[in-house]
């Protein structure tokens, strides 16, 4: 008698499991229609989002005949500020900070936009990074007497606004070594730290420079005259 039960019972469990199988194979998304996509929709779009919330929107191709196609998993999904709404997935968004941010969907050369709001104050922009502007050397003319010298100071000039002394740090330069020469690291063993100085040796006229970081600085001009 149970194996009667049995027999009679599995034909109906295998007729519900391929009943089920069927009923799942209803779902799955029709093939693209034909024809040329004209337009793309964005659904699911939030009024507004709390930072930290995550959201799934979707994207449909709309086609002629008015067919349509889920291309929520193959579009291109963009954000136009990640410091606001970054893109997880495809669809999946998650809100970061206050302010506005644009979604964009694009597919085969079709691009549809939303903008989505992001309750809260808005990110305060940090501090740029701080890099060298210019190096200004000082003074920007002097005369010299054969046999004198002169003090040269480099400063560092960053994009914040700050200053550095340099002079000791610079790769100072002359035009023309013959009247005279300019003490930096490379023979300092002669001069000591005295480094920016310069030391005329004969008549003539020299330009003056600085290297550093591979920045070169503004030019000074050294005018060297009789005793």
């Amino acid at each position: 008698m149970r194996r009667f039960l049995f027999l009679m019972v599995l034909p109906i469990a295998i007729l519900t499991m391929v009943g089920g199988l069927g009923c799942m194979g209803d779902t799955v998304a029709s093939p693209e229609p034909e024809g040329v996509m004209q337009g793309i929709n964005i659904y699911n779009v939030p009024l507004t989002l709390q930072p930290g919330q995550v959201h799934m929107l979707g994207a449909t191709g709309l086609y002629p005949g008015n067919g349509t196609y889920n291309i929520t998993g193959i579009a291109n999904w963009s954000s136009s500020n990640y410091d606001v709404i970054e893109l997880l997935d495809k669809g999946i968004i998650r809100a970061k900070n206050g302010g506005k941010a644009t979604i964009s969907v694009s597919y085969k050369g079709i691009s549809q936009s939303i903008e989505i709001e992001v309750a809260g104050p808005a990110l305060e922009p940090g501090p740029g990074p701080t890099v060298l502007s210019s190096i200004d050397i000082k003074p920007v003319w002097i005369s010299v007497k054969v046999g004198e010298t002169a003090q040269f100071e480099a400063t560092a000039v960053y994009s914040n606004g700050t200053t550095q002394p340099i002079t000791n740090l610079v790769d100072w330069r002359v035009s023309n070594n013959a009247p005279g020469f300019i003490v930096d690291a490379d023979n300092s063993n002669v001069w000591g730290a005295n480094y920016g100085m310069f030391h005329a040796t004969a008549l003539g006229v020299v330009v003056v420079s600085a290297y550093y970081a591979d920045m070169v600085s503004n030019y000074a001009t050294v005018v060297i005259v009789n005793h």
